[in-house]
């Protein structure tokens, strides 16, 4: 589900063959944290810059844009894409916004069933924590289906964790205060 990147303007690189081969067509603009998604056999389903959403068409999904990932897509990580464990056919976008923004981080949620098999956005831009620094993170659980989502609160030592199961996303986080404060 890793094999396609897609970043920058309009790069990218499959590596679904072994080697890298050079993508020249995807239309994404984004100076920093963008996401792609492929399936099981390496396929391209989806992509985004935290601001707007292509399908494998390289054509803007119709509920596609408006996402609250940072202004300019500019920050750092700024867009995850998370399969749903319990429902093949669904994917959780997870946004931050840049500086510590009021947007702060959401999901989204993307139905490939929808526009003839493209996909489509059901669900857009449900607030979760803010503020949060522009850093996502997500690590499988040991059972080998479950996910963490971890983002880290602004001008605090806290790491905000979500939990993504076969029931969908747990939306109570929880929260480990430890480390060191996020500062300008």
């Amino acid at each position: 589900q890793n094999d396609i990147w897609l970043f920058g303007f309009g790069a990218g690189w499959d590596f679904s063959s072994g080697s890298p081969v050079k993508i020249e067509d995807a239309l994404m603009f984004s100076k920093e944290g963008c996401a792609v998604i492929s399936d099981k056999y390496g396929q391209l389903l989806f992509y985004t810059n935290g601001l707007k959403v292509w399908n494998r068409s390289h054509q803007v999904m119709p509920s596609g844009t408006g996402l609250k990932g940072g202004a300019e897509t500019s920050s750092t990580n700024q867009a995850v894409i998370v399969p749903h464990p319990g429902v093949s056919n669904l994917y959780f976008i997870f946004t931050v916004d840049e500086r510590a923004g009021p947007n702060g981080l959401n999901f989204s949620v993307v139905d490939m069933t929808l526009n003839n098999g493209l996909g489509d956005i059901t669900q857009k831009n449900v607030s979760l924590y803010a503020p949060t620094t522009e850093r996502l993170a997500v690590a499988r659980q040991a059972d080998g289906n479950a996910f963490w989502l971890i983002t880290h609160g602004w001008q605090s030592n806290e790491f905000i964790t979500y939990e993504i199961n076969e029931d969908g996303l747990n939306d109570a986080p929880i929260i480990s205060s430890i480390g060191a404060d996020h500062q300008p």
